[in-house]
């Protein structure tokens, strides 16, 4: 008997084939990532943990209008809603004005240098520092 895994990557075309379905799996999950699906998915499970938790203590109906109500939210929504509004900004800042930048002048390049500044007879500028105080006691060091 021959191995299975052996005669399906030594035929071409059946590499080809498996290539093309990672291909178009890689393309599928890229469109998702790209168009928020990850949001909705995190959203949809948190909406069903809410309502898991909830039909636990309360009627159905009550429990799913408590879960649609958006007076309590659990952290899975707290996240998507970051993750959403992060998105959003990203989508804004993208699509917002730009100006482009300045070119340079190149027909009269010119090097400027800063000047040398002497600290040795100049007292260095004020530092603020803040005191640390501990409230409890350290404990002594490990020895190795």
């Amino acid at each position: 008997m021959r191995d299975h895994r052996e005669s399906s990557f030594s035929n071409p075309s059946a590499v080809k084939r498996w290539l093309q379905w990672v291909g178009i799996l890689l393309c599928l999950c890229s469109v998702l990532l790209a168009s928020g699906f990850h949001t909705i998915t995190l959203q949809l499970y948190g909406w069903a943990r809410m309502y898991d938790a909830y039909s636990d203590a309360m009627p159905s109906a009550t429990a799913l209008t408590l879960t649609f109500s958006g007076v309590e939210l659990c952290g899975i929504c707290v996240l998507s809603q970051e993750l959403n509004q992060d998105q959003d900004d990203r989508v804004e800042f993208a699509l917002g004005k730009q100006t482009p930048l300045a070119l340079p002048n190149l027909n009269s390049p010119s090097l400027t240098l800063p000047k040398a500044k002497s600290f040795l007879g100049a007292s260095s500028p004020p530092r603020n520092f803040q005191e640390i105080v501990l409230e409890f006691e350290p404990p002594p060091p490990r020895c190795a």
